[in-house]
């Protein structure tokens, strides 16, 4: 391809050819003979052959984690190359943590370049890597071509998991299975539950032999039934939860605590669906083990903030196929649904528990904007009067502040039980 410096020449050259036709000056002639030489074998010279290697890697991290790239540029001709620019392409969600993923140089033949960088990844989601852009001008300057290398490779960035060691979700409905699992209904089990009057028939060695000793009566000790339960983990992906940051916002949030109560549930061998809604409904059945935690994260790395799909609309798709008595943990920023409290009643009435985890759009909107809006009280007070009528149907609600962990999250949720 001309640049605009062949542009200017070729109008030069054929400038002082036309005038030295017209005034009968051969000198003028022969210089603008001469820059149309030029011109025409720089414009002559074809780009080089170009190969481009990328070294292997991890394709998958977690949200903060980094990862070394390198690729190898080869010219492959036997003469050199022009003055090159290589660059690596990258995601605008990641960004470059040490090294440089852009070069500048002039490949000698069979030659090579190699780039080496860090990219570092602080936000979820799926992004492309590559390819390797090329620029190459040739000696003059007269000439440039551009083209890519190589294919993009999909870096999969997963949310962050924290650890956490409590959940006050229970399930109504157990079912059996080889490894214990506290189920908080009582039963065969080696945790204490309770403590209740003796009935015949009770086992001997769960009577407790202090109380009858101080009050001469039979007592017994009751455990936690040690089964599997079932739990649905339901994500509010509405365009509603985009206020706030790039990486501080009700979404971010909600992605990043389901990630790690799926994490938990499933270690805690319970059974864990997923039901994502906002740009429709999608949903993933409950399920166990390592491979199905992949899957629910997998899940939660694409999920993106956009449509306008209500809590009824995904529940009248999902409810047929609920289990009795399945727990469901709901995470929405409680806005512009009115849909939620009547469905989470019904859902309650029916025999779900219903915990509700709501991170509350206007504190992240105050934690971006970084002052304090007084429009924002009146809102908070409006909120906080809905928050409170949910409990009153007997829904469990934790306000999510942006300053809150999730093991801080669970601790809460355990305290309004």
């Amino acid at each position: 391809m001309m640049t605009r410096k062949a542009v200017v020449y070729a109008a030069l050259g054929l400038s002082a050819i036309l005038l030295a036709l017209a005034v009968k000056n051969f000198q003028v002639l022969v210089a603008g003979l001469l820059v149309s030489g030029f011109l025409l074998v720089a414009l002559y010279r074809r780009p080089t052959a170009l190969s481009a290697s990328r070294a292997p890697g991890g394709h998958r991290l977690f949200e903060g984690d980094t990862r070394q790239v390198a690729v190898q540029l080869e010219n492959a001709t036997g003469r050199p190359s022009g003055t090159l620019e290589a660059y690596d392409n990258l995601s605008d969600r990641l960004r470059v943590g040490s090294g440089q993923n852009r070069a500048l140089s002039v490949l000698p033949p069979m030659g090579g370049l190699k780039l080496r960088y860090a990219v570092e990844a602080p936000l979820r989601g799926y992004h492309p890597v590559g390819p390797l852009g090329v620029r190459e001008e040739e000696a003059l300057g007269f000439a440039r071509w551009e083209t890519e290398l190589g294919g993009p490779e999909r870096l999969e960035v997963l949310p962050h998991i924290e650890n956490v060691e409590e959940f006050a979700s229970r399930s109504r409905r157990v079912r059996p299975f080889p490894g214990p699992m506290l189920c908080r209904r009582p039963g065969p089990g080696m945790e204490f539950y309770r403590i209740r009057d003796y009935i015949k028939g009770d086992p001997l060695r769960n009577i407790n032999w202090k109380l009858l000793a101080k009050r001469q009566k039979l007592m017994v000790n009751d455990y936690e039934k040690e089964a599997l339960s079932d739990v649905i983990i339901i994500i509010d992906a509405r365009e509603v939860g985009n206020c706030g940051t790039v990486s501080c916002n009700p979404l971010e949030y909600g992605v990043k605590g389901a990630a790690s109560l799926a994490r938990y549930f499933i270690y805690r061998r319970d059974k864990v669906g997923l039901v994502i809604y906002g740009r429709g409904v999608e949903s993933v059945p409950p399920g166990a083990g390592g491979r199905h935690l992949d899957t629910l994260v997998a899940h939660l790395t694409a999920v993106q903030g956009a449509g306008t799909t209500t809590f009824g609309e995904a529940m009248r798709l999902v409810q047929p196929y609920l289990a009795p008595g399945t727990a469901l943990v709901l995470i929405t920023p409680l806005e512009f649904d009115p849909t939620l409290t009547p469905k989470a009643t019904e859902l309650l009435v029916s025999g779900h528990p219903v915990i509700i985890l709501s991170p509350g759009p206007f504190q992240f909107e105050t934690v971006a904007s970084g002052t304090s809006d007084p429009k924002y009280r009146l809102l908070q007070i409006e909120r906080q009067n809905f928050l409170d009528n949910l409990r009153f149907f007997g829904i469990e609600v934790v306000d999510w502040t942006p300053d809150m962990k999730v093991w801080e999250l669970i601790e809460r949720c355990d305290h309004a039980r």
